[in-house]
């Protein structure tokens, strides 16, 4: 376009081709292409086609967050563009050209046609050693060869080279300073060829900082860069952007820096100086201060020089830009100060205007649109705009979105693994068969009472008659008070751990250890079997429902204990269960129905002081559950697990007898449960299909951090399976109820578990306390009638 002397002139590019804030336009090095970066993470290339009419060539998706800057290299080198972003990344694009032949077929005959070419921007490479937020990239000067120096938001400079510009996948890391040890903000190469290259280095940091620009001066020699002496340059406020001027035959350095001013200075080389291998002096002398007439809350933010340079041009934080141009004088005075005005009302994106009438349709679309800033034909320079008004809204829109793309990653990975949960298998207990192990007392009889009351016929097995008999009195008296008049209740003397020696004596001690445990298994496997298959004729129903509640507890010192009781331990707790799911098992899959429960403990999810032995066996037979019900899942037998915390049973009365002190201390914070109540737990979780039941709130919480370790159970499914008493309100009042029961009734005991518990140290009492925790350990394990002090 045509435009008088000292006027210019404006084009409006486009209006919707990037949706956020644009950082970054860059010309190539004849101004007739732009590339612009925005925070949609886009990348585009304009071409201006013979009329001066400026089309879209290309666009792609560059990086994975905001695209901060965007430059061009040497045309030399070829079609090549660099950008950094947010996401720590430098990226090399390549344009390449494709030709593509169309053909036409007629009766099996081929023609080509012309061929069509289009162009492709290629990634070459991408340079993730930065750890922190990349601030500015530059290429070098051409003499200097395919380099690119790169800042970044941890004070750090590096320096790139291409060894083969041919190959620009390879880029060698040739430096690596830091610079300073606060955020970079731009850099700026020196290219006047005459005098060793220099590069300078700026920050934009708020704090109060010793310096805020660097320079730096590479020495062949030495191959390396050295750092200058550059206290004469005296700006002591934030600087947003540095740029050296071309040296046009210059035989010393113009150096512009933008901060709430700008200011011009001059680096002259001292000639005194001519050892190659010392740095080099250099005389700072500040030309000018520009004159500036903006409020003093306006900064200063991008500068641009003309090619000769002797024009300055500066974008401003209040929207407009201002132009210096250097007299003869060698003064710099303000020759154009262009302003977006309020006032213009066109919406004619293709109208050519002056430099006053920017569209107010620019603000309201928060100032993506590109204006170009053509300078009148005898001044011979290219001027870009970049509004970058709402920096802070982008940062904060930013954050919100990965805020928000967080939470739906999160819903969705929920929403994930809740469809890969294993489906549930309620049981129907109304008309079933039970066999439970261990069901003459405790929670075994209060799980028969259970299955009684809800229409199950039950058989319960016991090593002790006696007590067998009056169980199953009392399930036959629960039976008719609950007009369950149909249900049968039996009992059977079993002991699935009967040693092989009371059949044999001591005969078999000749033979080797292996095939006397084969022989014990198999003899008591055969005597499970057959009380099963008594039971089934008896009741004249297949045992729909297992549930092995057999098991024991021997505690003390692993070094107390001998091998006999870890093995009885074992035998009793984990193989009796395999036992008798192993005799049922392949009924079941045939059927292709059935249930089998295992009452664990929470010594299976998490070992405690004493128990060696016992949490040995409940960690296998969990271990063991949670594998068969993998391959039991298709053939639709369920299975579960009871953990039962402290019960108010026979046996855990005899256990408190040998209970070490330390588990007595902290275990009873937990409350003790009453059978009646685990065993109604557990019948309700195995109707709802649920595959683990844990008691209190403290059962809870064990449940939810062992399941990290499960396979077919997590965190999701066990607060998706919690019963209405896991909620926070509940859990709170638990909390509080326990909390005021302390305050009413405190004794020595409770105010030592309070201290312990909640590790508070009043006058030492805690530290005593496990003092003497420990010397009463100590003399329980040496059997002394005498006093040991351990401090």
């Amino acid at each position: 376009m045509t435009t008088l002397p000292g006027q210019f002139s404006t084009s409006l590019i486009f209006n919707d081709h990037h949706r956020d804030l644009i950082h970054c336009v860059a010309f190539d090095f004849h101004g007739r292409r732009i590339a612009t970066s925005s925070s949609d993470m886009i990348v585009c290339v304009w071409n201006q086609s013979s009329n001066g009419v400026w089309q879209k060539s290309a666009s792609w998706k560059s990086h994975g967050g905001p695209v901060w800057r965007v430059i061009w290299a040497h045309p030399e080198f070829g079609q090549i563009l660099a950008t950094c972003s947010f996401d720590r990344s430098v990226i090399i694009w390549e344009e390449t050209v494709r030709s593509e032949d169309e053909t036409l077929s007629r009766n099996g005959m081929q023609s080509s046609m012309k061929a069509k070419s289009r162009t492709h921007w290629k990634r070459c490479c991408q340079l993730v050693d930065s750890r922190h937020n990349v601030t500015d990239i530059k290429f070098a000067p051409r003499h200097l060869g395919l380099m690119l120096a790169t800042v970044s938001s941890q004070g750090m400079l590096r320096i790139y080279e291409a060894p083969d510009v041919i190959n620009l996948s390879m880029w060698n890391l040739n430096t690596d300073i830091t610079v300073f040890k606060y955020r970079c903000s731009a850099l700026t190469w020196s290219s006047n060829r005459l005098k060793k290259p220099l590069i300078a280095i700026s920050s934009d940091d708020r704090e109060d900082v010793p310096k805020y620009i660097a320079i730096y001066e590479y020495h062949d020699s030495l191959r390396k860069w050295q750092l200058l002496n550059s206290s004469a340059i005296k700006v002591d406020e934030p600087i947003h952007d540095i740029a050296f001027a071309p040296s046009a035959g210059r035989s010393y350095h113009l150096l512009a820096i933008a901060a709430k001013n700008i200011s011009i200075y001059k680096l002259n080389e001292d000639v005194r100086n001519d050892n190659p291998s010392q740095t080099t002096f250099y005389n700072i002398d500040l030309v000018e201060i520009l004159e500036n007439s903006s409020p003093s809350y306006v900064d200063m933010w991008r500068l641009s020089w003309n090619i000769t340079g002797t024009i300055l041009t500066a974008g401003s934080s209040d929207g407009n830009v201002r132009v210096w141009k250097a007299n003869f004088l060698k003064k710099w005075p303000l020759i154009a100060t262009i302003k977006s005005s309020e006032s213009c009302k066109t919406d004619d994106p293709n109208k050519t205007t002056t430099i006053s009438a920017l569209p107010k349709q620019n603000h309201r679309e928060w100032n993506k649109l590109l204006m170009i800033l053509d300078a009148a034909e005898n001044e011979g320079f290219h001027l870009l705009i970049v509004d970058s008004i709402g920096a802070s809204v982008a940062m904060l829109s930013l954050t919100l979105w990965i805020v928000l793309a967080a939470v739906v990653i999160l819903i969705a990975f929920l929403l994930y693994i809740y469809t890969r949960l294993p489906k549930k298998i309620p049981v129907q207990f109304r008309g079933k068969h039970a066999f439970i192990t261990g069901g003459s007392k405790g929670i075994g009889k209060e799980l028969a009472i259970g299955l009684i009351k809800r229409g199950c016929n039950v058989s319960i097995s016991a090593r002790d008659a006696k007590q067998l008999q009056l169980t199953c009195d009392e399930l036959r008296t629960v039976a008719q008070s609950t007009a369950q008049a149909n249900i049968s209740a039996r009992w059977y003397q079993l002991d699935v751990t009967d040693s092989f020696e009371k059949e044999f004596g001591n005969l078999y001690i000749q033979y080797h250890s292996v095939l006397k445990a084969f022989l014990e298994f198999t003899e008591t496997l055969h005597l499970v079997e057959a009380v099963i298959l008594k039971a089934e004729k008896e009741c004249g129903k297949e045992i729909d429902i297992l549930i092995n509640n057999a098991g024991t507890c021997i505690q003390g010192a692993f070094d107390e204990l001998s091998t006999e009781a870890f093995q009885q331990q074992f035998s009793l707790n984990c193989l009796s269960s395999i036992k008798t799911t192993h005799a049922l098992v392949k009924r079941m899959k045939l059927a292709r129905n059935g249930h089998i429960g295992f009452v664990c403990s929470a010594a299976g999810q998490f070992a405690m002081f004493g128990y060696s032995a016992y949490s040995m066996s409940k960690f296998a037979l969990r271990g063991f559950a949670e594998s068969l019900r993998m391959e039991l899942l298709p053939f639709n037998i369920g299975v579960s697990l009871l953990y039962p915390p402290n019960t108010s049973t026979e046996g855990y009365q005899e256990e408190l007898k040998t209970m070490p002190d330390e588990v007595r201390e902290i275990s009873g914070t937990a409350g003790l449960f009453t059978a009646r109540h685990v065993a109604e737990c557990y019948l309700n979780d195995m109707a709802s299909g649920n595959i683990s039941t844990s008691i209190g709130l403290e059962g809870w919480m064990l449940n939810a951090i062992a399941s990290a370790t499960s396979m077919e159970n997590n965190f999701l499914r066990t607060l998706l399976e919690s019963r209405p008493e896991f909620t926070l309100f509940s859990m709170f009042r638990e909390l509080t109820s326990r909390k005021f029961t302390c305050q009413q009734k405190v004794t020595v005991s409770d105010q030592q578990m309070i201290l312990l518990l909640l590790s508070v140290d009043i006058t030492g009492a805690d530290t005593h306390h496990n003092a003497n925790l420990y010397e009463r350990r100590q003399q329980n394990r040496r059997r002394m009638s005498f006093e040991t002090s351990i401090l």
